[in-house]
């Protein structure tokens, strides 16, 4: 429900009338993976991390019975996609999805309503070992669709409601003279209107609203919530927003996100009726007249929010719900225009307290923001409070390129988003701007599985600098049409600097690997980082490598698993292409093909990685479909491909080399080629021939390598055999490979 977006006017058609939607076709149900690690996690809820697609305009039924998301796959139901695109929840990983839904709803529902939507998500949670995420509506009254059983009828009470003025003369409250209430107008892409809006600070109404919440809402959720923590599946519960866009109505002036034009008031695209002109106005009087002011009060109002925010986040927090598990709402944009001036859009500050973790609607399109000063301003009020959460976003913007996608996970993660939706992946039309494409090709779907995933932060430098600037020693810093950066050396303590928001969690991948061409005399590169717990640049968080003078494109793998500091996120890194001794003169030219961190291999997500065609091989290229893949047309019976050379890659507790392709040919044997650093020679001695299946879509193959005697020490080159055929008969066909990875 961002402020300024695009709805479903169908879904809203059908709730203004009264009508009833048909019934959703049941589909079959295929059940999920199993998960992976059914133990107990031993992650904590502050280091979880969730990327949850939130069901738009879909109910809890809905969401385990259709599934028309926009190029949904219409054999699974909406949940039950999930696991088929993005593979099984890990309890163990720090990176996992969720399904996050609209409600409950405290101020339409009834408790048993409620009760029974909680109930039946985790219900849906369990069946597909999928994480649950709730967005409760804590102002909103639009819809009565999920069920409108809310007794009583919160604008039944002019009390319990916003007013546009104080009372006067013989009014018993604000704008009685008018003859009802304002309505709550929005704009969701086109305006539209509720009963009214709450009154905040009315004592009646947060008690009404706190009966719903712990009645309908908390007593179900801590008995579902501590049933899977006793079962080690406290994961299932990603987390519930306390509020959606909790902020005053303004329709003035002051607001110019709406810029309501009063010769040309809004009409509601559902009834046709206007805004009154005296509805177009400040609202926050009612407010404000419980207080005990009798003058309109901005700063005041603000206050209002924070401490309504803070009432419902403490109210679940006292039931034992973790302070990580639950969110703020409001939207962000005043952290891009700190000029704006209006309850509509609060100050930051608003969504922190101490019961939850602040969240913010944050969109590039519908709600800018920037994230440093997003949380530059969380920092001034709590100084602990590492974290926030993307509790409403939007994947258009952000959706053009892999490249683009993985920078938005990336800036979102690595300032420290606990949480990040993405909304627009339910029963949004798929004419919408908004609408999420389920499809695996698409390039934001392809950059959430990586990161899910947590294979491997990739920067390939296609299309830019990435984010990588110049530091010390270093002139002419930029990056060219040949997808490298570089520059000239001019001191002995020259690096370049990634953005300082990369966010990948290093885990158990140990590897940093580089391609550089150095045209200098100096041999040694270093890599320094920094991390989201660890942000200083310091000795105890530094690798350094040796590198070959004067030197075209060399491939170097940094292992660092003897730097105990290589823990937790990766916030910046460092590469010192050139590290000088001092006092020495340093000069020369150098130039970084990519920069890898993750495990050893290559996952092709978004450039060849330095693999080549070597012989019998034609149009060998890199692909963005289909998951992303290298591949080429086989011509020849010894076809081969290879991977960067000097990969410096240990071979120390790896036995396996996974592959998986896909053969679109009748061949049925692959092989497997390398070479050390202490055996450079392409033999028979060094290879192993694995079968493959003929004209097969993709398939992973594990290759053990251990029966080979020289596998061991230093990898200096790998090669793959796609096909080997029989020496004299006919070869044809493609090849596609989406991963080559060396695994214990």
């Amino acid at each position: 429900m961002v402020a300024i977006k695009l709805i479903s006017l169908t879904l809203l058609v059908a709730t203004a009338l009264g009508c009833k939607k048909p019934t959703a076709e049941n589909k079959e149900t295929i059940k999920a993976n199993e998960v992976q690690n059914t133990g107990s996690t031993s992650l904590t809820a502050a280091q979880e991390r969730y990327i949850v697609f939130f069901l738009t305009n879909t109910g809890v039924d809905q969401a385990d019975s259709e599934n028309t998301g926009k190029d949904a796959n219409s054999a699974y139901t909406f949940v039950g996609e999930l696991p088929q695109i993005f593979g099984p929840v890990n309890a163990d990983a720090p990176y996992k999805y969720a399904f996050g839904l609209p409600g409950p709803m405290l101020l339409t529902q009834s408790v048993q309503q409620m009760q029974y939507q909680v109930n039946k998500a985790f219900d849906i949670a369990e069946k597909y070992n999928v994480p649950v995420y709730f967005q409760l509506d804590d102002i909103n009254n639009y819809t009565t669709e999920f069920g409108g059983g809310a007794m009583p009828k919160f604008y039944n009470d002019p009390s319990w409601c916003e007013w546009v003025s104080f009372p006067s003369g013989t009014e018993a409250w604000g704008g009685q003279s008018n003859g009802r209430l304002p309505y709550f107008w929005f704009n969701w892409g086109a305006w539209m209107h509720a009963q009214a809006f709450p009154n905040l600070q009315s004592p009646g109404f947060r008690a009404f609203v706190k009966s719903q919440l712990e009645n309908g809402v908390l007593s179900v959720l801590n008995t579902r919530y501590n049933q899977l923590k006793a079962n080690g599946k406290g994961y299932l519960f990603a987390g519930m927003a306390i509020g959606w866009e909790t902020h005053i109505p303004d329709y003035s002036a002051d607001n110019t996100l709406y810029n309501v034009n009063p010769s040309s008031l809004p009409v509601n695209a559902i009834l046709g009726d206007q805004m009154q002109s005296w509805e177009a106005g400040k609202f926050g009087y009612a407010a404000l007249h419980t207080l005990g002011y009798t003058a309109y009060n901005k700063d005041r109002l603000y206050q209002v929010i924070h401490d309504y925010s803070e009432f419902l986040a403490k109210t679940a927090y006292d039931t034992g719900i973790p302070r990580e598990k639950i969110f703020s709402h409001i939207v962000g944009v005043k952290s891009s225009q700190p000029g704006l001036s209006t309850t509509f859009a609060p100050p930051i500050w608003t969504a922190v307290n101490n019961y939850s973790t602040p969240g913010f609607t944050l969109s590039p399109v519908s709600c800018p923001y920037n994230l440093n000063t997003l949380k530059a301003e969380i920092n001034l009020v709590d100084p602990q409070q590492k974290n926030f959460a993307n509790a409403e976003g939007y994947s258009i913007g952000v959706n053009g390129s892999f490249a683009q996608a993985d920078a938005y996970f990336g800036d979102m993660f690595g300032h420290g988003a606990s949480m990040v939706a993405v909304f627009g992946w339910g029963r949004e039309p798929a004419s919408s701007a908004f609408a999420v494409s389920h499809s695996p090709t698409s390039p934001f779907v392809q950059a959430a599985k990586k990161w899910l995933s947590n294979e491997v932060k990739v920067w390939s430098f296609a299309a830019g600098a990435e984010g990588w600037t110049s530091g010390n020693d270093i002139s002419g810093f930029g990056w060219n049409n040949a997808g490298k950066i570089g520059g000239t050396l001019t001191g002995n303590d020259a690096f370049i600097l990634s953005a300082n928001s990369v966010g990948y969690n290093m885990g158990t991948e140990k590897l940093v690997q580089i391609g550089i061409s150095n045209a200098s005399a100096n041999t040694v590169g270093q890599v320094y980082f920094t991390t989201t717990a660890s942000t200083g640049w310091s000795e105890d968080k530094r690798k350094d490598f040796a590198m070959v003078a004067n030197s075209s494109l060399t491939n170097y793998t940094i292992n660092m698993a003897d730097i105990p500091t290589w823990q937790g996120t990766l916030k910046q890194l460092r590469i010192d292409p050139s590290n000088a001794v001092p006092g020495s003169t340093t000069s020369g030219n150098f130039s970084v093909d990519y920069i890898h961190v993750g495990s050893q291999g290559w996952n092709f997500m978004s450039a060849l990685e330095g693999w080549t065609a070597g012989q019998q091989i034609n149009n060998f290229g890199w692909s963005a479909a289909a998951g992303n893949y290298i591949g080429g047309k086989i011509t020849g019976a010894d076809a081969f491909i290879l991977s960067g050379d000097n990969l410096n890659a240990s071979l120390a507790n790896c036995r396996y080399v996974v592959v998986r392709v896909k053969n679109s040919s009748p061949q049925t044997i692959g092989q497997v080629y390398f070479t050390t650093t202490t055996d450079l020679a392409w033999n028979n001695a060094k290879q192993v021939s694995f079968a493959m299946n003929p004209y097969s879509d993709f398939t992973t193959y594990t290759i053990d390598m251990s029966t080979v005697p020289g596998w061991t020490g230093t990898l200096k080159q790998l090669r793959i055999d796609p096909s080997n055929a029989t020496p004299g008969t006919p070869v044809n066909g493609y090849f596609q490979i989406q991963h080559v990875k060396i695994i214990n």
